[in-house]
């Protein structure tokens, strides 16, 4: 998901917040903003959000 969404936002990075990974793209400031961005991405790379738990 990291690599298709990276081309297309270069800034993106990885962060894990409560054993979950979570890709974060800067300039996003509000849930408002964040739900237009997964729409578009939903609908631009057919892909719907996902969390993973991270590996201990």
């Amino acid at each position: 998901m990291l690599v298709k969404i990276k081309k297309y936002y270069p800034e993106v990075y990885i962060v894990v917040h409560d054993n979950l990974y979570k890709i974060r793209i800067p300039g996003i400031w509000n849930r408002k903003q964040g739900a237009i961005l997964s729409k578009d991405i939903e609908n631009a790379f057919n892909m719907k959000p996902l969390l993973v738990q991270k590996k201990q």
